[in-house]
C-alpha cells in the first residue's frame, strides 16, 4: 500500500526506488557478496539525477535503519560529501536503532503473558 500511496501523490519509476537486502547478512558481507552498497550509491545518484537534481529523501523499515548509517559512513569513507550532496533527509519506521530493551525481561524471566495474546 505504501507504494500505491506514493503513486497516488504523484512518484513513480522514476522517483522511486526499493533497495531490499538479506537481512541475514553484516553490512561488510552484503558488500562483498552482493555489492549491495555500490549498487545503492549508484541507485541514489540515478535518482537525483533522473529528478532534476532534487536531494533524495531515504526512509528506512527496521534494520534498515543500521544499514542506512553504515551506508552513510561507508560512502563517506569513499567520497567526502557525498551525503550533503544527494540525501535530503532520512527517516525511520520501525528502527532497530536502540535493539529491542522491552524484550530483556522476558529474556532473562522467560515470562512472556504480556508479550502476545492468544484468542
Amino acid at each position: 500500500e505504501f507504494i500505491v500511496n506514493l503513486a497516488m501523490l504523484g512518484y513513480d519509476e522514476t522517483s522511486v526506488a526499493l533497495a531490499a537486502y538479506d537481512w541475514r547478512l553484516d553490512p561488510t558481507r552484503l558488500e562483498r557478496r552482493d555489492a549491495y552498497f555500490t549498487r545503492l550509491q549508484r541507485t541514489i545518484e540515478t535518482l537525483l539525477e533522473t529528478n532534476c537534481g532534487r536531494k533524495v529523501a531515504i526512509i528506512s523499515h527496521s534494520l534498515g535503519g543500521n544499514h542506512a548509517f553504515y551506508f552513510f559512513h561507508w560512502v563517506e569513507a569513499r567520497r567526502s560529501g557525498w551525503v550533503e550532496k544527494y540525501v535530503d533527509s532520512l527517516s525511520f519506521v520501525g528502527g532497530a536503532l536502540l535493539g529491542a530493551p522491552k524484550c530483556l525481561p522476558y529474556i532473562v524471566s522467560g515470562e512472556m503473558t504480556d508479550a502476545f495474546q492468544i484468542g
